[in-house]
């Protein structure tokens, strides 16, 4: 119940037919954010009808399932699932999400899909870091292109000046 009450998007997947070392492998790459928990079907059950807003989770808590709560980071907690997909069809044993609910609300196969192409926690707090850095850096560009301008208009004006006063007086001569 608590680490549905932490999540915010919660998988599953089938772990039949997954060796112990797969899954040790699979519990290991996930980043602290994340739990991976094999649990009773009736518990999940039951933690799903104890949390607001998790009563869709009770819908899907059929067969032999792994539970992932993801709490913010979703591309960390799907990276070691596509790994350990790739480990299985190896063998040719083919594994995708059971279910999927992200604050509660059940994702089709396609909105799945969509989060799983969602860029990471670290990539967003990038983006926005770089976003707000790059007014400021536009703007002392700009202030310090503006007096080299205006040394530059100065020269050209002073250079005119001095051409126009040097023909004005060859022709004085």
């Amino acid at each position: 119940k608590n680490a549905l009450e932490q999540s915010t998007l919660v998988l599953s997947f089938d772990h039949s037919d997954v060796s112990v070392k797969n899954m040790m492998e699979f519990r290991r790459a996930m980043k602290d954010d994340t739990e991976v928990m094999v649990v009773k079907n009736t518990l999940v059950r039951r933690a799903a009808s104890e949390t607001e807003g998790w009563d869709g989770l009770g819908e899907v808590a059929t067969g032999t399932n792994t539970w992932i709560f993801v709490r913010d980071d979703f591309k960390s907690a799907i990276k070691p699932f596509k790994e350990l997909q790739k480990e299985l069809k190896a063998r040719e044993i083919e594994r995708d999400f059971n279910a999927g609910l992200l604050e509660g609300q059940k994702l089709s196969p396609q909105q799945l899909k969509t989060v799983e192409d969602l860029p990471s926690k670290a990539d967003l707090i990038a983006t926005i870091a770089r976003l707000i850095n790059q007014p400021a850096s536009k703007l002392a560009f700009a202030v310090k292109a503006v007096p080299g301008k205006v040394g530059y208009a100065a020269e050209a004006l002073r250079k005119k000046a001095d051409e126009t006063q040097a023909g004005t007086l060859a022709d004085l001569q």
